[in-house]
C-alpha cells in the first residue's frame, strides 16, 4: 500500500522523487483466508434467538448478511435510496454513474 502511494505521488502528482524508495522491499505474504460458515444446527439456534429480539428487523438484517456474505460495513452503509426492485421483488443496488 505504501509503494503504491508513492508510484501514485510520483507519476501522477508529480512528487519530486526519480524512483519509489520503498518498491523493492519485501512485502510479507497474505496469509491463509477464512472460509467459516454457520452449521444447520447454528443457524436455527441464532434464528430463534433473533425472532425473540425486541426489534424484529434484526432477524431480517441478520438473514440477508448471511445469505449475501456482506461484510458488517458494507450492511451498514444500505439504503433504500439508490436501490431498485428487480422484477422478481429482490432488492438490487444500482451503478451510481
Amino acid at each position: 500500500m505504501l509503494s503504491h502511494l508513492y508510484t501514485v505521488a510520483i507519476q501522477e502528482w508529480g512528487l519530486g522523487l526519480t524512483y519509489n524508495p520503498v518498491q523493492n522491499i519485501r512485502k510479507p505474504s497474505p496469509g491463509e483466508g477464512r472460509d467459516r460458515r454457520l452449521s444447520p444446527d447454528e443457524e436455527k439456534r441464532l434464528f430463534a434467538v433473533l425472532r425473540q429480539h425486541s426489534n424484529p428487523m434484526l432477524a431480517w438484517i441478520a438473514r440477508i448478511a448471511l445469505e449475501t456474505g456482506m461484510r458488517s460495513s458494507e450492511n451498514l452503509t444500505l439504503t433504500i435510496t439508490g436501490r431498485r426492485e428487480t422484477p422478481r421483488g429482490a432488492p438490487h443496488r444500482h451503478q451510481e454513474q
